[in-house]
């Protein structure tokens, strides 16, 4: 009999859903720090928007009852004494460590023709692990708060949906961050299904 094939074909798909299904390390959201996302445009004009950034996401995981985020003046205060510079050039784990922040939010913005591209992740400070890469946005160069304002929402509900699984909702994989928005009703919703 030619049982080979069939136990290395049982044995290949065990594995398969092995790695599909183990359990994804867990993240204690505790503290997030956000820094000021790094300008890749080479335009000095758009240094300001680095910080803007940051603090619009700030102000709204602020918002958000289970998260403690790290105020953006202790932010750049610690990036300042760490770096003596605008602190693009500081360890974010460093830094995160050093304000007890047990996740950190970085990133840059570049131009592409007339848009300002905006990319972000989340990394867990322990292990420097991306738990959350968020999709680039793109807006145009001439009016970029469109985009950050995207940007934060997005921001938003990726930190809501991790500090919901610390809390033992269930959230399902994503490909990617819900916008806030779309975040609590989904939270609304499994509230009435309980």
């Amino acid at each position: 009999r030619r049982t080979g094939p069939i136990v290395a074909t049982l044995v290949a798909v065990a594995l398969g859903l092995l790695v599909v299904l183990r359990p994804r390390p867990s993240v204690e959201v505790g503290r997030i720090l956000v820094l000021p996302f790094a300008n890749q445009t080479a335009d000095a004009s758009l240094d300001p928007l680095g910080r803007i950034i940051a603090d619009r996401i700030t102000d709204g995981l602020a918002r958000i009852d289970s998260v403690d985020v790290v105020d953006s003046r202790a932010t750049i205060a610690a990036e300042q004494i760490g770096s003596g510079s605008a602190g693009i050039d500081a360890d974010p784990t460093r830094l995160a460590a050093e304000l007890g922040a047990a996740l950190v939010l970085t990133g840059a913005y570049r131009l592409e023709g007339d848009s300002l591209v905006i990319s972000a992740r989340v990394a867990n400070v322990p292990d420097g692990r991306v738990v959350v890469a968020l999709s680039e946005i793109s807006a145009l160069a001439s009016d970029p708060m469109v985009g950050v304002e995207e940007l934060r929402a997005r921001g938003m509900g990726a930190i809501a949906s991790l500090a919901s699984r610390r809390t033992g909702e269930p959230t399902g994989p994503q490909l990617a961050a819900p916008r806030y928005p779309a975040y609590l009703e989904y939270v609304a919703g499994l509230d009435r299904l309980s």
